[in-house]
């Protein structure tokens, strides 16, 4: 007895070998497994019986009923017949669904997508793919030349675009860890004229047959998928498939370009659930709460126990805090739109983190009025209620360069940016206010901090990975960093001391690198090389000063600017020895560690593909 019908045709089939090989590499099966693949009567059941090598324990479910036989033929067990609306098994049933070509047969893809989430477990995969019907795609605007439109295959919709994939997944609860596109245009060209052959003829052995890949009245043959099918068409195919093989070879060339189809792995987004070591009667403000550090210092201000408000224009960063009740969350400007008075009511410690930070097109003044002129306000409207202590998070950017021997709180300042110079003005502001009026404060100054979350570290880490990060200077510049879970345990640890009061505390890691070393860290965990030319500061600098420039006049934000080389071509170096000494503060995460667990971090949500 030959080898089954379903398995030749998969092996000459280009696209449907692509697709086994582009789920196969975001797929993790381990031995007791509960798995299933999902189709929409375009399955020979092929993809199906291959999937079972790979282990774990497989079940194979049509949307359709059409194919169910020939699937069964080749697998030898029950094909379920499945309701998307309802899906015969328990909550939390699987560890891995690989849905294949569905979602574009929805009318509406929610009910399936939220059966996906109730089978699918907490830490398991979910694998989605979908053809890719950008309109940018020259193969898309040919077939649909060529009357081979979505609609006749039975699908709802044309398809999806990557980000649109994405973006249907997300706001529908789950969370996307790997994204790709596979099928390049030369392959996609083959499977058109393949199919062409096909639909030619089907019509020519009977008028108006169905049949094809789906069956069914709505949807017209593309490709054989049954054993009598198999005739002179195919047989030819056969003797041509070396050729075909070796013309979509030739997508290795197009290096830029996007596939004709998406596949995409998610897991279900988990609220993330604070548990406090025990409760807390103070109640804390932390402005500039959705920002990178600010909304770290909320969590764990949480599982401090405290009750927290906060306070940002943006907070899509703490949306997964939602729902907490000791946590209020308030979205706005609240130097234009909010109360301070009503931001301030019945707190007990400020943490005061906002500010105007990386942006390049607004003006100096917009700066000195968020970075000074509103900490002013809010420290003096603090001393008039019943907030008993104002901690005022500064940036040791104020130092400037601290050349090669480690600064500390009494070094110089030097600060060079608008940015460092009204952080600044604000310290020295907040400093005077407590020698004139008592009222406690604290100065902590934050070294360059990365971790999850932070959009400096992921657009370093995605440049690196993709093979586009090339060093400005030499790479022997310091950069002395803090992971972030050691710099928001400082800031509340300077919050407890009362020592600290009325002094300034610079909080960074213990490990002093090169940004050179930095970048190899980052190539090796990542798996990169980096570009080996290195772009000389005096050609750089006068492009930044351009580019600032020319962005400023369209009110947007440049690619790069001087800001962005300081990373490069200054040294940030210091001595933590009083934040240790006075606040108890020690660095418990190592850089490799740090750099690790925000690489993990970013694969695990996918910051790769946003």
């Amino acid at each position: 007895m030959g080898e089954p019908w379903q398995l030749v045709m998969f092996k000459k089939s280009l696209k449907k070998r692509q697709k086994f090989d582009a789920i196969v590499k975001m797929l993790k099966v381990e031995k007791d497994d509960r798995c299933i693949d999902i189709c929409s009567g375009d399955n020979t059941g092929a993809l199906s019986y291959y999937f079972r090598e790979l282990g774990g324990n497989w079940h194979t479910g049509d949307l359709e009923p059409e194919n169910q036989e020939v699937i069964k033929e080749i697998l030898k067990e029950n094909v379920y017949f499945l309701d998307p609306e309802k899906l015969p098994f328990d909550d939390n049933y699987f560890d891995n669904m690989i849905l294949i070509d569905t979602l574009e047969h929805m009318e509406d893809e929610r009910p399936l997508l939220n059966e996906v989430k109730r089978v699918l477990k907490e830490n398991g995969s979910a694998i989605f793919t979908v053809p890719n019907q950008s309109p940018k795609l020259i193969g898309n605007r040919i077939k649909n030349a060529f009357g081979m439109r979505p609609e006749k295959y039975g699908h709802r919709r044309p398809g999806y675009t990557r980000e649109e994939l994405i973006r249907l997944l997300e706001t529908n609860g789950f969370t996307v860890r790997k994204a790709i596109t596979y099928g390049k245009f030369y392959t996609e060209m083959v499977e058109l004229g393949i199919n062409l052959i096909y639909m030619l003829g089907s019509k020519r052995k009977k008028k108006g047959s169905s049949g094809g890949e789906g069956g069914g009245p709505d949807k017209q043959g593309i490709s054989p998928t049954s054993k009598e099918k198999l005739g002179t068409a195919y047989k030819i195919y056969s003797k041509l498939f070396p050729v075909f093989k070796l013309i979509s070879k030739l997508d290795k060339l197009l290096v830029f370009s996007s596939g004709y189809n998406v596949v995409v792995e998610a897991g279900v987004s988990v609220k993330k659930r604070i548990v406090p070591e025990s409760f807390r009667e103070e109640k804390v403000l932390v402005t500039g709460g959705g920002g990178f550090i600010g909304s770290h210092l909320v969590e764990f201000l949480l599982e401090k126990g405290y009750w927290v408000r906060t306070v940002d224009v943006h907070t899509e960063s703490i949306s997964h805090l939602a729902g907490n009740d000791r946590l209020e969350i308030v979205e706005g400007d609240y130097l234009k739109e909010i109360s301070m008075d009503g931001l301030i009511r019945d707190i007990d410690i400020v943490f005061h983190l906002a500010s105007a930070h990386l942006a390049i097109s607004v003006s100096d003044r917009h700066y000195e009025e968020s970075n000074l002129g509103a900490t002013g306000k809010l420290i003096e409207l603090c001393r008039g209620s019943k907030v008993k202590k104002f901690i005022y998070c500064s940036t040791v950017g104020v130092m400037g360069d601290t050349g090669r021997s480690p600064a500390n709180e009494d070094s110089p300042l030097k600060p060079e940016t608008i940015y460092e110079k009204t952080k600044l003005m604000a310290e020295d502001y907040v400093k005077k206010f407590h020698r004139e009026t008592g009222y406690p404060v604290v100065v902590v100054r934050p070294s360059w901090t990365y971790g999850p979350r932070c959009p400096r570290t992921i657009k370093l880490f995605r440049s690196i990975r993709k093979g586009r990060f090339f060093m400005v200077g030499n790479g022997k510049t310091y950069r002395q960093s803090a992971y972030i879970s050691d710099l928001v345990r400082g800031i509340w640890l300077a919050s407890q001391a009362e020592k600290a009061v009325g002094n300034v505390y610079i909080l960074s890691g213990d490990e002093k690198t090169t940004v050179g070393d930095l970048v190899s860290g980052i190539s090796g965990i990542v798996g990169k090389k980096i570009l080996p030319f290195r772009v000389p500061p005096f050609i750089m600098v006068p492009l930044s000063v351009l580019s600032e420039f020319a962005f400023k006049l369209i009110k947007k934000e440049p690619f790069f600017s001087r800001r962005s080389l300081l990373f490069y071509l200054k040294n940030y170096n210091y001595d933590i020895s009083r934040a240790k000494r006075d606040l108890g503060y020690e660095p418990q995460v190592t850089l490799k560690e740090g750099l690790e667990e925000t690489y993990r971090w970013m694969i695990e949500n996918g910051a790769f593909y946003k």
